[in-house]
């Protein structure tokens, strides 16, 4: 194996009771004994070319910088406890003697590791306690994960794992490929990146269907040096949703599924100020249910319900996706018509009218409709509203002028 002086072959063979493997200063494992794939679970094939982090948990992962830091400088590291971990994903307790690998000219090219398992004793030691604490991390509803200075995983952990993916699976994948990134400016490769200049951030983002609260920050080695990034998401889908309903609860009627008046008004308020800027005109309807209370005397308050469901559904159907259909009280609704003129709101009211007449459902309904358009017929809200609500009760008198006069 170039660069490594004679006698380590042998001295790797005739120690298969031991785990025994050379890795390069960068951590790329470059030879494996039998003793270390009966520890890790690990072929030759399967590990050499692969970075030694794939051989500690999570927690651990820091662990290795400082080792790897230790043999560029020549120095040894005997027996220190620490904890492996398998291909299959168990944890070991072990203890590692590490050497500097040196060239014929004396540069130190990697370093010798070996590695032996420490039988389990009574009580809880430290090793055995950090174990449990990763226990406890892997089940929390979390995905975590390190990168180094490239913004390679070199570690990755938590019950919130994308698509399930297990504990380091994602070791060696980049952060744009880890996060199904298109491209390196989307979020959060350029977090990442401020990241390795010291700058923490917290956003919010969605992986595989999941939306986490995310914190990002540097990860620093020996002497405070960033040396990659750490963070840590949340799962917060389960929340979001809630806070969803309980805002669409606040804006939407309970009955048809329209928003309600106080959404409406808000609306209106925001078209005005926008439409000011704009220049472009927009349109307000205000429907009146007629003969609602005949409705509910005649049939009973659910045909009514029904009744005031029908119409909603009418509403949904004849308006634009920009546009805003309301129950703004009762039995009257109104629809906000975005950039719309004197054409569009009498057909809009055309179809609403035909589609009526020509329902057969009972009880048959009938609307009365007001109209008032931006800037004609008022500059504000309440101007709008009124000029609407005159327009509707008019139309309701000539409605009731004509059944009156009906043989």
């Amino acid at each position: 194996m170039p660069g490594f002086p004679n006698g380590l072959l042998p001295a790797m063979l005739n120690a298969a009771d031991d785990a025994i493997f050379a890795k390069s200063l960068d951590g790329t494992i470059l030879s494996w004994n039998l003793g270390a794939r009966e520890m890790f679970g690990y072929a030759t094939e399967e590990i050499v070319g692969r970075p030694a982090a794939v051989l500690l948990p999570p927690a651990r992962q820091n662990e290795l910088e400082e080792i790897l830091q230790a043999v560029r400088t020549g120095g040894h590291i005997r027996q220190h406890e620490t904890v492996g971990m398998r291909k299959d994903g168990r944890e070991v307790s072990i203890s590692l003697t590490v050497s500097p690998i040196r060239d014929q000219s004396g540069a130190i090219v990697g370093a010798c590791v070996v590695s032996r398992q420490i039988p389990s004793r009574p009580g809880l030691s430290q090793v055995e306690g950090e174990d449990r604490l990763q226990t406890i991390v892997e089940q929390m509803p979390v995905i975590l994960w390190t990168t180094d200075g490239d913004l390679r995983i070199t570690s990755n952990w938590g019950a919130g794992a994308a698509a399930g993916l297990r504990s380091g699976a994602a070791v060696g994948e980049t952060v744009r490929d880890y996060f199904h990134c298109r491209d390196s400016e989307e979020t959060p490769v350029p977090q990442h990146r401020a990241a390795l200049q010291g700058l923490c951030s917290r956003y919010e983002y969605e992986l595989d269907g999941r939306i986490f609260d995310v914190s990002l920050g540097p990860l620093r080695g020996p002497g405070g040096k960033v040396v990659g990034c750490i963070g840590v998401g949340l799962d917060i889908t389960e929340r979001k949703k809630s806070e969803d309903q309980m805002r669409y609860l606040a804006t939407h009627d309970s009955l048809t599924g329209l928003a309600n008046h106080r959404q409406f008004l808000a609306s209106l308020e925001a078209e005005v100020r926008r439409t000011r800027r704009s220049e472009r005109p927009f349109s307000l309807l205000l429907l009146d249910l007629d003969g609602f209370k005949s409705i509910n005397d005649v049939h009973g308050h659910l045909a009514g319900d029904r009744a005031l469901v029908r119409l909603a559904g009418v509403l949904r159907q004849h308006c634009r996706s920009t546009d805003l259909a309301a129950r703004y009280g009762g039995d009257e609704f109104a629809l906000l018509l975005i950039e719309s003129n004197a054409a569009m709101v009498t057909e809009v009211i055309g179809r609403i009218e035909g589609f009526l007449a020509g329902d057969k459902e009972e009880p048959r309904l009938a609307v009365s409709i007001g109209c008032a358009t931006f800037p004609q017929d008022g500059l504000s809200p309440r101007a709008l509203i009124h000029a609407a609500d005159a327009r509707l009760y008019q139309d309701k008198a000539k409605r009731a002028a004509r059944l009156a006069a009906a043989p």
